[in-house]
């Protein structure tokens, strides 16, 4: 048996007993409804309570993906326990450095050399731990001695009580937990990675990319194939747009509301939804846009409506969905498809364009949009007010990008000021960066998307002419567009 296959499920809308109230002639019963929740299991197959119980308990701080990120660092301490055959009140400080060290000592099945946790990695799984044990010492435990605690009360696992200087908060440390390393934030997603992305998408809209054992189960269907195409070349390009043009997290990315988008061209505003907020229900905010922008999410929206149409037009028991982005996997057609879904697709093209996750992942274009969105405002804010900047003026300028950003506090962003600042040294005068950045991105759009409307339509049929003047007529356009934001054409002499 597998013993490294994952320990939990996530379930989605849980309904759990929260409260009894009782009358004299009746008893009601009040339910706490849990978005998202994850049910965990020893390695038996045997539901491992005491964990369940643990995250049912903290659902209430959770957002998002927490409720997976809990259950798969607590894994890790269920098949420790599992292996050396104790429950979690047996625990004692050689246990912990047994399972410290375990954690540390794992490597990658493809390189014995490369381990599959960094130190900070493991702080973290053992500091979800601790909490835990703390917790199971409060509600569970009836040993003789405390299980955990400080030194002075004698317990199995002798912890010292820390206060996060950033947040105020009080967790437990052990003496066994490695050093922390100070790792460099991720630096933004380069030009070129993203263009040899793009180009992937591209090539991969076109049947003939495909080898003739992927395209056998659609030899009777050609049509549903080449819809089923569309609209990923679709999906694809608009993720990547999304990336690049708002910098959402791959949550707030899936939970996009479309009815509300519906609109963004005339409101020339996208609603976004605002995660990391200790909420239960993400609030959303208003992300402005231009006209221009506004049409890209329109040609979205339209390619989604028409895959809408052609699964149920395929398959008689679909239903329409929700989510902004839909799925292509075979049994999975039209239906929502969640974070996970989403990264393994962009890790699959991050792949076939030569890069890896290192190289290439979602966070590194929200680091992008963040760096130019605060390094156009710093130089907006020096052309207006002269070179000298002090505090209060960084922060006034990191509060009008935290509202793009979604970010709960400016603190969290100092550090782009910095990133910032040593690419406003490399690139030189870049007074117009974000708003010709975005042109330039917009023109390349247009031009890919022309090229593949013209791969699409039937030229056999058209007079050269009519190809002639409608290719004319949108590159007016597109260059008409171009000027307008700033990206001025040179002459050629």
């Amino acid at each position: 048996m597998n013993r490294n296959y994952k320990l939990y499920t996530r379930l989605n809308d849980v309904f759990i007993s929260d409260c009894i109230s009782k009358t004299k002639e009746k008893k009601f019963i009040y339910y706490q409804k849990i978005n998202s929740i994850a049910y965990v299991c020893w390695p038996n197959g045997r539901p491992c309570l005491p964990i369940n119980m643990y995250l049912i308990d903290n659902s209430y701080l959770w957002t998002g993906n927490s409720a997976v990120t809990y259950a798969s660092e607590l894994s890790e301490l269920i098949r420790y326990c599992a292996r050396a055959g104790k429950g979690f009140n047996q625990i004692d400080d050689g246990d912990v450095y047994a399972f410290v060290d375990q954690l540390r000592s794992k490597s990658q099945v493809t390189d014995k050399h490369q381990r599959v946790r960094n130190d900070n990695t493991v702080r973290r799984i053992l500091q979800r731990c601790l909490d835990f044990l703390n917790w199971y010492s409060n509600n569970l435990h009836h040993g003789s001695k405390p299980l955990l605690g400080e030194r002075k009360d004698s317990p199995s696992v002798v912890c010292e009580k820390k206060k996060n200087p950033h947040n105020g908060r009080y967790y437990w440390s052990h003496r066994c937990a490695p050093e922390a390393h100070s790792t460099e934030p991720k630096i933004p997603i380069g030009l070129r990675v993203i263009e040899d992305i793009e180009d992937v998408i591209d090539r991969l809209g076109d049947p003939s990319a495909y080898p003739e054992p992927a395209l056998r189960r659609f030899k009777n269907d050609t049509v549903f194939h080449q819809e089923l195409l569309n609209y990923l070349y679709e999906r694809r390009i608009f993720m990547i747009w999304m990336l690049k043009r708002t910098g959402l997290r791959p949550e707030e990315l899936i939970r996009m509301p479309v009815k509300e988008n519906q609109q963004a061209v005339a409101k020339q505003i996208l609603t976004l939804p605002t995660l990391k907020r200790r909420k239960r229900i993400a609030p959303y905010r208003s992300f402005p846009i231009t006209l221009k922008d506004g049409r890209v999410v329109l040609r979205y929206l339209s390619a989604r409506k028409r895959w809408i149409e052609v699964c149920k037009g395929k398959f008689s028991e679909y239903k329409e969905q929700n989510s902004m982005f839909l799925s292509t996997e075979p049994g999975k057609c039209g239906a929502n498809i969640g974070k996970t879904g989403l990264e393994k697709d962009f890790e699959k093209l991050s792949r076939l364009a030569g890069y890896k996750d290192k190289q290439a992942c979602f966070s590194m274009f929200r680091h992008r949009f963040i760096t130019y969105e605060v390094l156009s405002h710093l130089k907006q804010w020096e052309n207006h007010h002269g070179n000298m900047v002090n505090e209060q003026d960084y922060r006034t300028i990191l509060e009008r990008v935290r509202k793009k950003t979604g970010h709960g506090n400016v603190d969290s962003l100092w550090h782009y000021i910095d990133i910032a600042r040593e690419m406003d040294g490399a690139w030189g005068n870049i007074d117009r960066a974000v708003g010709r950045l975005h042109a330039a991105e917009n023109l390349k759009l247009e031009l890919e998307i022309l090229k593949r409307d013209l791969r699409q339509i039937n030229t056999n049929r058209l007079a050269a002419e009519q190809i002639v003047d409608m290719v004319s007529t949108r590159l007016t356009d597109i260059i008409r567009d171009a000027r307008n934001s700033g990206l001025q054409t040179q002459s050629a002499d």
